[in-house]
């Protein structure tokens, strides 16, 4: 575990993206199961808020977490030289699914009422639990013992403000019109791997 550089985890990831555009996939399929879903539930319900949109978008969080998890065993294929399989990555996954139901969960649960409660809350909130996302698809811990790892990252280490920025700018990102939904998840689904990857797990 070590002190993160902010230049090398915007600009690697994205680096690694070219070389094996495969990494893309988790993200993309979570974005389109997001979307279909948020559309979904306001067509269903006729609403523009309320609880099926509030539903739709803790779905959304949840494949996303598990999308990450996913692209984190890609990213670990990547950076130890082999070639990334979609396959073997969520056959790993998936061998951690009984803890990993329970994390990512919870995350998403805090992550989305923190969002609801004006969004610096949910900012705050995701750069506090998102790196227990990809510790505790590699390593099958509990959430709590996730949760502790992400915060002796993060303070220990001196790497909160770092993740904080990080995390504005894939909020910032989906802002973006048409485009921003899809660019904001894949900012989240590589750098957090790859930031576990490269300092959190080393």
């Amino acid at each position: 575990m070590t002190r993160m550089h902010l230049a090398d985890s915007f600009q690697t990831p994205f680096t690694m993206l070219g070389q094996a555009p495969v990494i893309l996939i988790p993200s993309l399929l979570a974005s389109i199961i997001g979307l279909v879903l948020s559309l979904g539930f306001r067509g269903l319900f006729l609403t523009g808020w309320g609880w099926p949109v509030i539903v739709a978008s803790l779905i959304g969080s949840l494949v996303n977490l598990f999308a990450i998890g996913w692209t984190t065993y890609l990213i670990q294929d990547l950076r130890v030289g082999n070639k990334p399989n979609l396959s073997y990555g969520w056959a790993a996954l998936s061998r951690q699914i009984s803890n990993l139901w329970v994390t990512y969960l919870i995350v998403a649960v805090v992550i989305s009422i923190g969002t609801l409660f004006f969004i610096v809350p949910g900012l705050f909130l995701a750069a506090l639990f998102l790196m227990t996302v990809p510790e505790a698809a590699v390593t099958g811990h509990t959430f709590d013992r996730s949760l502790r790892f992400s915060f002796r990252f993060l303070f220990n280490e001196g790497n909160f403000l770092a993740v904080f920025l990080l995390v504005l700018v894939g909020f910032i990102l989906t802002l973006v019109p048409l485009i921003g939904f899809f660019v904001g998840n894949l900012f989240y689904s590589i750098w957090i791997p790859y930031a576990f990857l490269k300092y959190g797990a080393s």
